[in-house]
């Protein structure tokens, strides 16, 4: 056997010998990180050399390092992408929508129900005792009580609505802030696998990592350059990511809205022009928290709004036929509910009128003038509660308002059903990507044993070179 064979069998071994090492290390990686959120185990691929030729003989080369990859799959990322979407999606509409329901909890005494009724009552009591000043004087603070219930059933759904956005903004920020780093990260992989002959793992898992929780903010896709840059578009096809550059989000007030809720709109690349997006967001928590503000919310408010102007309509118009007592026995014709049956915001601005509120003696209870044990009009204003007057004439009092609760109930219902649909899914999802990407510290423990055997019997081989290299060179001598 000559040196050389001899050299290469050395080199061989001492190939076998870094092979063995790089796998411990990366196996000392791997069960380091065996707890970390988004790693991918990683995996050491070997291959043999070109072999070489002797004679007639055609012999192996030893083995060498091919790369080290992650344990990843696209398709499986993909999915799971998806599904946080929709998963953020539910998780914060469902907590928006049941704060709306909230507001109407049929543990509250203050709830437009609850003092509608007490009005009503009141009303009777006018029915019986039409010429009593208490009775009317009570009939009147019940009735304030019931407009401040409108108010603030009102109230409750702006702010409500202004938690949301509040809500919005925090995500908008973690959102820039994530756009950002993965801008830079495409800009650092470029550069760490310049030359490399594998790929930046550990930088690849935090940009996938970041691209998930871009996801579960908001519906994008994901698109790969030919240098293993990620192009991110978002909603309205606007673009978020390319390259090492970024957009942001960001509030814009809007004149045209009169209820003062800032729209999203998105910048270019270069953060100079801005174009809305508001109302294209499909998937993500921004999308749920939107659909919760800007549909749901306001869907809400605008019944209410509604329900009052409806209400204040038809009971001014039965009260305006009634006579009062006193100075307003032969005077009809007055409204008892102000500042509600044109207005835009008519829940926040219904009050009872200034004229009830100061004269009782003005709320008319007859339907004849000088007739004070009258009480027609007194009894109308009951029954004015059980007809349709509202929902376009196909509902009364209660049922409208009943109406307006089992909306909110069954939308909060079907959030949590998607939610728990979407949560099964996903748990799904991540036991798949576990199963594929996850670090098993009993497999690992395995691969420290194979690598440790490889590198003693690698540095057996070296050593039995050396001796066979000794013995050849004593023949000389």
């Amino acid at each position: 056997m000559s040196g050389s064979s001899l050299n290469k069998i050395m080199g061989m071994g001492s190939e076998a010998l870094f092979n063995a090492r790089v796998g411990v290390d990366v196996t000392g990686h791997n069960i380091s990180n065996a707890h970390t959120e988004g790693y991918s185990r990683q995996l050491v691929r070997t291959k043999a050399r070109e072999p070489a030729t002797y004679g007639r003989f055609v012999m192996g080369a030893g083995a060498e390092l091919d790369d080290v990859k992650r344990a990843h799959d696209e398709y499986t990322e993909r999915q799971l992408r998806q599904e946080l979407q929709k998963n953020g999606h539910f998780s914060t509409l469902s907590n928006g929508l049941r704060n709306l329901e909230d507001i109407f909890s049929p543990e509250l005494t203050s709830t437009i129900r609850e003092r509608a009724d007490s009005f009503i009552n009141s009303i009777r009591e006018l029915s019986n005792y039409p010429e009593e000043l208490p009775v009317r004087v009570a009939m009147v603070d019940n009735a304030a009580q019931l407009t401040e219930s409108f108010n603030t059933a009102h109230a409750n759904v702006a702010e409500v609505q202004d938690a949301l956005t509040s809500e919005i903004r925090q995500y908008m920020s973690t959102t820039n802030e994530m756009l950002k780093e993965v801008a830079h990260l495409n800009v650092e992989i470029a550069s760490t696998e310049v030359g490399a002959k594998n790929p930046a793992n550990d930088l690849l898992d935090r940009r996938d990592a970041l691209i998930r929780d871009l996801s579960e903010s908001m519906d994008i896709r994901v698109y790969r350059d030919k240098g293993n840059k990620v192009v991110l578009r978002g909603p309205n096809d606007s673009l978020l990511v390319e390259a090492g550059h970024y957009a942001q989000l960001d509030f814009r007030q809007e004149e045209q809205n009169p209820r003062n809720l800032p729209a999203i709109y998105v910048s270019d690349l270069k953060q100079e022009s801005w174009k809305r997006i508001n109302d294209h967001f499909e998937n993500g928590k921004i999308a749920g928290l939107v659909a919760a503000r800007d549909v749901y919310a306001n869907r809400v408010r605008n019944q209410l709004n509604e329900f009052a102007r409806d209400f204040a309509a038809g009971f001014n118009r039965v009260h305006r036929m009634g006579f009062g007592v006193g100075d307003y026995a032969g005077v009809n014709g007055r409204d008892f509910f102000a500042n509600a049956e044109h207005a835009d915001e008519a829940a926040e601005q219904i009050t009872v009128s200034l004229t009830a509120l100061e004269e009782p003696e003005s709320i008319g209870g007859a339907l004849s003038p000088e007739s004070p044990g009258d009480n027609v009009i007194a009894n109308e204003m009951i029954r004015f509660f059980q007809k349709n007057e509202f929902g376009g004439g196909k509902l009364d009092f209660g049922s409208f308002y009943e109406d307006i609760i089992g909306h909110i109930g069954t939308d909060v219902k079907q959030a949590l059903d998607e939610k728990e649909a979407t949560d099964i899914v996903l748990g799904q999802i991540k036991e798949n990507k576990e199963s594929i990407s996850g670090v098993s510290l009993d497999e690992e423990a395995t691969n420290m044993m194979k690598y440790q055997n490889i590198f003693n019997a690698s540095s057996k081989l070296i050593t039995t070179a050396d001796e066979m290299m000794q013995t050849v060179l004593g023949l000389k001598r």
